[in-house]
């Protein structure tokens, strides 16, 4: 039972951190669900530019050997502009890209 406080309590005060970054120009600002879906996002993405092949291999329905392909395509053809372009790499399609999007990322360099 007091875990489940602890973690309640921890969840309050973490929205509550995330309204106040929101635009500290105004007070009592709430920030829209892109912003916030996009912090945390930045705090677990796998960047697919720098990602190694073990990393890339955590994600849904890519394996060991599509991972090794993903970072075979990144070598040969450079960085990716946009996690769309992993439709370029065999055996990867939009069904792969979707279950993925939230955990992926291309950081700006």
């Amino acid at each position: 039972m007091f875990k489940i406080k602890l973690v309640a309590l921890w969840l309050v005060l973490a929205s509550g951190l995330s309204w106040a970054e929101a635009e500290p120009n105004k007070p009592n600002a709430v920030p829209d669900n892109q912003s916030v879906i996009q912090k945390v996002v930045d705090g677990t993405a796998i960047d697919i530019n720098q990602a190694s092949a073990d990393e890339l291999a955590t994600l849904a329905n890519i394996g060991p050997k599509k991972a090794q392909q993903i970072v075979a395509y990144r070598d040969l053809n450079g960085r990716f502009a946009s996690i769309e372009e992993l439709k370029g790499v065999k055996g990867i399609g939009e069904a792969t890209i979707e279950k993925n999007r939230v955990r992926m990322m291309v950081a700006a360099e």
